[in-house]
């Protein structure tokens, strides 16, 4: 997608956040969702017309975990893998250079649960999305693109 600023930046962004303990927090969407109903994915969504693709990031956290500000700040999120599917760029997934502390209280939206998983947990969990496995395998791998077919 082309900003207005003639920068491409893709319409999702995702948040891949391990927690003080090692594990990653997935989201578990419910059956009625409009994406990836069912399934598991990382935290994040879609980037409003216009807004940057770390805005759209902080957003999304507030929004999906109830994080607040200082605290999405505090991650200090890096852009880690990008994912193509068809050639096309999808998504950006940011890494957390600092764990999410253990007392952060997460408020997920109604229906949607928030889920820690060991690495292992998440490379055997069959309920993974296709596009998040791809992302996370890739950045288990220390791989800065993901691509799709």
């Amino acid at each position: 997608m082309l900003s207005r600023e003639g920068a491409d930046w893709p319409r999702f962004c995702c948040a891949i956040v391990r927690g003080a303990d090692g594990r990653y927090l997935l989201e578990q969407r419910p059956a009625q969702s409009q994406r990836a109903a069912g399934l598991m994915t990382c935290f994040g969504g879609t980037r409003e017309e216009g807004e940057e693709p770390t805005a759209c990031l902080r957003r999304e956290l507030r929004e999906e975990l109830g994080l607040s500000e200082e605290v999405v700040e505090m991650l200090g999120f890096q852009r880690a893998v990008t994912l193509h599917r068809r050639g096309e760029l999808v998504a950006w997934f940011y890494s957390a250079s600092v764990a999410l502390p253990s007392e952060v209280r997460l408020v997920t939206e109604p229906g949607h649960e928030a889920v820690w998983l060991s690495e292992e947990q998440v490379r055997a969990e069959q309920r993974l999305s296709s596009w998040h496995r791809a992302a996370l395998s890739a950045y288990f791998m220390g791989e800065a693109e993901a691509r799709l077919e």
